[in-house]
């Protein structure tokens, strides 16, 4: 069947108008250029992919094609402007920083910016252990991480190393909380730094340690904290001849963080996996598993002196190597029927001593004996289990025997007035007659008929030495009572002043639940700048010693990883350039709700996120 020519020409023009607009169509879709600083990288490292358009595109890029295979950590935007013989062209920029979740052959897919669309790019991810001397040439900068053993008890210590080595200048180096569930984690001191040479190059060093002791058995993986920092990139010195003004953008005139000379990094150390071992299942009780523990006892007055209804202060510490002090459980002192202990406040305290964590509890007691002659205190015995050796061990607290003076009007109630008289006659000078001699000492019954106060005693008389000495104990019985006695009333003062404390702790309380109220408004209007301030405001409120200055500090403190990633995803909408993405407050404020009202646990530390690994710069 033939056609109409002129039929046929219009069928022939309307296919060649589909093929132009086919072809244009396929050349705008490509027009977003997507580039990547670096196409082999060493897992754990992150990479800048760069997307760029001549046009302005409307909103932000898709980016949930990179979830499968990246973590997106920062975006920015910018956009260049250029005149070249009075002809104006801009640049629109987004830059993702991203980092690979796993090691291998791993492909950017396509990305969408409206209407434009990138073309998709492959990298290839290495694994740690693959980065040979020829890898370090071209990495500045590495994060290692170590612990002291793999196979650890449940609630054993595990130290944890972190080591930052810089073989450039750092700037704005940060370093967040490292991630670990199910254990208690204690900084061990202060961060030490050096100098050391790996491979040929020499190497700034960083390094910082904690104690982590996993409390339930099984496997337990401790995933390594993100490096961040701004570094020289020598691979873009060339771009200096590529701008007029040194390839320095517009956007940024001083080129501080993003010019053509510097680089910002962001990477993760290698995660560790930990196979905690159960309690051995010979121990019965308490669990108590160290590298060695003590048991040490002194006494106030020391040596001590026993007197009957008289209290002598007693001091008992429990030196654990490996253990917190929160894991030293309080000691049980055996009973005895003869003897009264009180107890006083039990202090506790944690020390970082030779790359390991001490913890130290101290027991003070007032032991009063209730009768006087020899007393046996009991033994004292903590069980331990001996992480070193896999043993059972003890410490002990001997017993001993303590002599009991008898109480001071207990013996004067012993004292008979004549019974020495016969004792005093003979004691007396030899030439002297009876009748030389008081009536009172010749007939003493006669006088304690008359006058039994009447008795004219020798100084160097038996019983007038038996006085003295009864004298001394009387005075240094009063000064030991009086001693005592301050002591009570010192003791009663401060407990009485510590009864009134929760007055200011209910006035606290109620600040954090009017600070907690003002954070839900903010949450619930979507306003996530003032929701952020609300909630420094309460982190402030609630550790005023030791105030976070950050939301990374404030999800540290609360040590909820609901806190971490609500924090993190509101950080990201103020500052890691989503413009379009807008924050749900409502939801933020239904996970935040259980977790800030209440008030911090006792003895909580805020661990902070590394503000500046170097005093100055490293170089």
């Amino acid at each position: 069947m033939l056609l109409h020519p002129m039929l046929s020409q219009a069928v022939n023009s309307l296919l060649l108008i589909i093929s132009l607009v086919s072809v244009y169509g396929s050349a705008f879709a490509v027009s977003l250029n997507a580039e990547l600083d670096r196409t082999k990288v060493v897992e754990g490292e992150s990479l800048t992919l760069t997307l760029s358009a001549k046009t302005r595109p409307q909103g932000g890029p898709d980016l949930s094609v990179l979830a499968a295979d990246f973590d997106v950590i920062d975006q920015a935007q910018s956009t260049r402007l250029s005149i070249v013989n009075g002809n104006a062209s801009s640049l629109t920029e987004w830059q993702v920083t991203i980092m690979p979740k796993k090691y291998g052959k791993l492909r950017i897919p396509a990305i969408h910016w409206g209407q434009l669309v990138s073309s998709p790019i492959d990298l290839e991810v290495l694994r740690a252990d693959q980065a040979n001397a020829n890898n370090l040439e071209t990495r500045q900068v590495l994060i290692e991480t170590e612990v002291s053993t793999k196979n650890p008890y449940v609630q054993g210590q595990v130290i944890y190393t972190i080591r930052i080595l810089a073989k450039v200048q750092m700037q704005q180096p940060a370093l967040t909380q490292f991630k670990v569930a199910n254990a208690m984690v204690e900084k061990l001191g202060e961060d030490t730094s050096y100098s050391k040479e790996r491979d040929g190059h020499k190497y700034n060093v960083i390094e910082r340690r904690y104690a982590i002791f996993p409390q339930r058995s099984g496997l337990l993986t401790i995933e390594s904290p993100i490096l961040s920092a701004v570094i020289a990139d020598p691979r873009r010195r060339n771009l200096v001849l590529r701008d007029p003004f040194f390839g320095v953008p517009f956007g940024d005139p001083f080129g501080t963080t993003n010019n053509a000379f510097s680089q910002q990094i962001r990477m993760r150390g290698p995660s560790i996996s930990l196979d905690v071992k159960p309690q051995d299942p010979s121990v019965i009780g308490v669990w108590l598993p160290a590298q060695k523990v003590e048991l040490l006892e002194t006494w106030n007055p020391n040596p001590p002196s026993f007197i009957e209804g008289q209290p002598t202060t007693r001091t008992i510490t429990i030196m654990a190597h490996g253990l917190s002090a929160a894991q030293i459980p309080d000691l049980t002192i055996p009973s005895i029927s003869n003897v009264k202990f009180y107890p006083d406040a039990t202090q506790a305290d944690n020390q970082a001593r030779d790359d390991n964590l001490i913890g130290i509890k101290t027991f003070k007691q007032a032991v009063v004996p209730a009768v006087a002659g020899r007393i046996t205190l009991p033994e004292i015995r903590l069980a331990w289990w001996d992480t070193i050796n896999n043993q059972p061990q003890l410490a002990i607290i001997p017993a001993q025997d303590i002599e009991v003076l008898p109480a001071i009007n207990a013996d004067a109630k012993n004292i008979q007035p004549n019974q020495n008289n016969s004792t005093l006659s003979s004691n007396l000078a030899p030439n002297l007659s009876s009748k030389n001699l008081p009536t009172a000492a010749v007939h003493p019954e006669n006088s304690a008929k008359t006058d039994p106060g009447n008795v004219n005693l020798k100084p160097n008389s038996i019983l007038d030495n038996q006085s003295l000495g009864y004298l001394n104990w009387f005075l240094t019985s009063m000064i030991l009572s009086i001693a005592w006695l301050t002591t009570i009333l010192l003791w009663l003062i401060e407990r009485r002043r510590k009864v009134r404390q929760p007055k200011v702790n209910d006035l606290n309380a109620a600040k954090l639940s009017k600070l907690a109220t003002q954070i839900k408004q903010y949450c619930l209007a979507n306003d996530a700048r003032l929701a952020r301030l609300a909630l420094l405001n309460w982190g402030r409120a609630n550790w005023p010693d030791q105030p976070p200055t950050n939301l990374n500090g404030l999800a540290s403190a609360l040590n909820s990883e609901i806190a971490t990633a609500v924090f993190q995803e509101l950080d990201q909408c103020l500052y890691a350039g989503a413009a379009s993405k807008i924050w749900d407050g409502r939801a933020a404020w239904n996970k935040l709700s259980q977790l800030l009202p209440n008030s911090k646990p006792a003895g909580s530390k805020i661990q902070q996120p590394l503000p500046q690994l170097y005093p100055n710069t490293i170089g």
